[in-house]
């Protein structure tokens, strides 16, 4: 079975995550975004508040700018992601949104990724007092789930090429060197300190009967250097004053 992903928890603000890429997800009713987002915004100098005033962004979902950071994060670049009303947003929603984050990471050459997840769940219903530790460890168990099967797609698309096969299994002539094994994809789930505990039983627990999961629930690696990028920095789209 191929190791398709690497799990981490981390306590750290967004804007230091060292990984490739963060994502800013950011509601389409609210201006200037707030929550990890705003963070990134205000260390950005207001680059997303200043799209989304100049009709660039919306925040639809879907919508997406990426943004160099200049070293005013830990992170060399930001995905910044409509999510549509907050009002309205939802668990269909977040997997969706995590889909999205990982596919078009993968397109950008990004083998790491950050993700505020406690932030998520505040949009999520509450059931009851109690509730907010065990929605925030299912929801992270939907997140890995969403995500890794967005791997496994993209994975097996791989597969096919390396085989001879077009998508679906039809055979191909192979015209150039063949798709390489692709990288070990690592997510770091963000959250406050007092989540990361429940969070961490539950994901230990969903990562033990996946062997394409690695799930490292001791490093939180708050002195590594940042990851080396491979990233294709070429598809940054040009941003305006």
């Amino acid at each position: 079975m191929t190791l398709l992903l690497e799990l981490e928890l981390g306590t750290e603000a967004v804007d230091r995550a060292k990984v490739d890429l963060v994502v800013a997800g950011f509601f389409a009713d609210e201006l200037p975004p707030r929550g990890p987002a705003g963070r990134v915004d205000w260390r950005l100098c207001g680059l997303i508040s200043r799209q989304l005033a100049a009709e660039r962004l919306r925040g639809d979902p879907g919508d997406a700018v990426l943004l160099a950071t200049f070293d005013r994060l830990a992170a060399p670049h930001v995905l910044a992601l409509g999510l549509g009303a907050r009002a309205h947003f939802g668990l269909d929603d977040t997997r969706s949104h995590i889909q999205d984050a990982v596919s078009r990471a993968g397109r950008l050459g990004a083998e790491s990724i950050a993700l505020a997840l406690g932030d998520l769940l505040g949009v999520q219903d509450a059931s009851g007092p109690g509730s907010a530790a065990r929605e925030l460890s299912e929801l992270a168990v939907e997140v890995v789930n969403s995500a890794l099967e967005q791997l496994r797609i993209a994975n097996a698309a791989a597969e096919d090429q390396r085989n001879g096969q077009q998508p679906g299994g039809t055979p191909s002539t192979p015209s150039g060197p063949q798709t390489r094994q692709p990288p070990l994809f690592r997510i770091r789930l963000l959250m406050e300190a007092d989540e990361a505990l429940h969070v961490r039983l539950a994901l230990a627990h969903w990562a033990a009967g996946q062997p394409e999961v690695i799930f490292d629930a001791q490093r939180t690696r708050p002195d590594e250097p940042p990851v080396p990028s491979g990233m294709n920095t070429a598809t940054v789209p040009p941003i305006g004053p």
